[in-house]
């Protein structure tokens, strides 16, 4: 019953990113194969690494990233297999809300008008990151006068994670009473 709640409630509550947010900064986390108190994640290191949890989100958009739990309760048991925690902290206006999406930039980004399946990732994914190739004549879905994004929020199938474009260091993290 308590599992049965538990995925209703993620399936009914959509959570934004201020709702993980303290004073406006966001903590991260992150599982990883290692026993270093300190790592720096790179999203070149990820992309080639071809990791399976993540291998259905890449094939959507093929620019590298990290990926973050907002919420360790969302941590599936196969990331958290033999891996430790790490955790950083980072401002949360480095990260872009696609569940909010305040700038519509996913409706941008859709191919089709009124086909939500045509939806863009890459494009999207590369505009928020302010990363192209060379090769692309594709411009930002970005308005002129807004920064790239270190990082996007959004929610998958039953967890909201955040994906984060640049080399980051993160610490390793101990939950209390573990």
């Amino acid at each position: 019953m308590k599992r049965f709640l538990s995925e209703w409630r993620n399936f009914v509550v959509r959570e934004a990113l201020s709702d993980y947010s303290i004073d406006e900064d966001i903590r991260l986390y992150h599982y990883a194969r290692s026993d270093e108190n300190r790592l720096t994640l790179d999203p070149e290191y990820f992309l080639s690494k071809g990791s399976a949890y993540t291998r259905n989100d890449f094939n959507r958009s093929q620019l590298p990233r990290v990926f973050f739990y907002t919420d360790l309760d969302h941590a599936e048991a196969i990331v958290k297999q033999d891996a430790t925690l790490y955790s950083t902290t980072v401002p949360a206006s480095q990260i872009y809300d696609l569940q909010t999406d305040p700038l519509s930039l996913a409706e941008k980004a859709i191919r089709y008008p009124g086909i939500a399946a045509s939806l863009d990732y890459d494009l999207l994914l590369r505009s928020l990151a302010g990363i192209f190739p060379s090769s692309w004549k594709t411009k930002t879905l970005l308005p002129p006068d807004a920064a790239p994004y270190n990082g996007v929020f959004y929610s998958l199938a039953r967890m909201d994670v955040v994906v984060w474009f640049r080399p980051i260091e993160v610490e390793r993290f101990s939950v209390e009473g573990d």
